[in-house]
């Protein structure tokens, strides 16, 4: 998902600056996506073994349950991954752990005190531990950590360590070029977590609109209601060196979550910004996701009890349509931000 696509692309750019080996795991996916694979050709690669992943990996949570029997499904996969790099390497200057999972930070502080190792860590959520004292834990290694980067502000303003931003990135700017009188085309990418019970509200608002299209590409549950199944364009997967031919076409991105993090932001928003086609998101009001939405004046931000309101927003943009400003970074510019201050620490 989105984390593979960042550390590819950090990857493939870094490359260019430094060598490095690349640790990463053995494991279940509910998709995969081997267009990544020509990102990482010339970088040395090791994928160790998961068996927890293999177990329970696969599917997405379309929410988050009550009780979760795993904090870390990769707790298994950290004790081999430590065992197999201290027999492997006898020298490690230098550690970057992207996380989540809480299960890579914690192994990046264990072979930064083996091998008396710089150690940098990546927050890419502000979700460290479901679990109290693992959180405790965690922070700790934060705060003992070489230094900290930020896929965007608003993970600095939660934690308040000091840190780097460097926010998820895009390839390139896509201009819209569309042709007029083409049907209005809104696109969702990606799955339903906690997003399930807004994006059908959001469908039954809007499905009598004449001359609408709605484009899925991603997961979509198979019991989702038939009206709204009926009518959505359904596209499957699509792999990401694909993703910029079929996104260009939209006239209206659409972000949906019945909740979200207080200081989250989804890396499809950054993606966005890459294009100049404005984004309607419907989500709980007063998190940091609005106030950056709003911020970079890249579209309309709607309340989940205000969804009413997007048919008025979706017949005006049909009579006149709007541009956005590109905003945010490349993924080049992204991994330069990130050597410059690993090179400095």
């Amino acid at each position: 998902m989105s984390g593979s696509v960042r550390a590819t692309k950090i990857a493939k750019y870094l490359k260019e600056k430094m060598d490095f080996t690349v640790i990463s795991s053995k494991t279940k996916h509910w998709v995969y996506d081997e267009s990544l694979l020509k990102e990482v050709e010339n970088i040395p690669v090791i994928r160790i073994f998961d068996p927890a992943g293999l177990l329970i990996g696969g599917k997405v949570k379309r929410r988050e349950g009550k009780f979760n029997f795993f904090t870390d499904s990769k707790f298994l996969w950290r004790y081999f991954s430590e065992i197999y790099i201290k027999n492997k390497f006898k020298k490690i200057d230098f550690i970057y752990v992207s996380s989540p999972p809480p299960s890579s930070i914690i192994l990046g502080y264990k072979l930064k005190t083996r091998f008396n190792s710089k150690l940098v860590i990546e927050l890419r959520d502000e979700w460290l531990s479901k679990n109290k004292r693992k959180e405790k834990e965690l922070l700790e290694i934060l705060r003992n950590a070489d230094g900290i980067v930020y896929s965007y502000e608003g993970l600095k303003e939660k934690f308040k360590l000091p840190g780097v931003v460097a926010e998820h990135g895009y390839e390139n700017k896509v201009r819209d070029e569309k042709v007029k009188g083409e049907k209005f085309k809104i696109f969702y990418a990606g799955n339903l977590k906690n997003a399930e019970e807004l994006f059908i509200r959001f469908i039954r608002q809007i499905k009598d609109l004449k001359d609408i299209e709605v484009h899925y590409a991603g997961i979509l549950p198979e019991d989702l209601p038939d009206d709204v199944k009926s009518f959505i364009k359904y596209h499957g997967f699509v792999p990401y060196e694909n993703l910029k031919e079929f996104l260009k076409s939209a006239n209206l991105f659409l972000l949906v979550f019945d909740k979200i993090g207080e200081y989250t932001a989804p890396s499809r928003f950054f993606e966005y910004g890459g294009y100049d086609i404005p984004i309607l998101c419907i989500a709980p009001k007063g998190i940091y996701l609005e106030r950056l939405l709003k911020e970079r004046n890249k579209g309309f931000y709607v309340s989940k009890d205000e969804i009413e309101k997007c048919i008025e927003i979706i017949e005006s943009l049909k009579k006149k349509k709007i541009k956005v400003p590109f905003t945010g970074i490349t993924w080049r510019e992204c991994a330069e931000i990130i050597y410059e201050y690993i090179k400095n620490t």
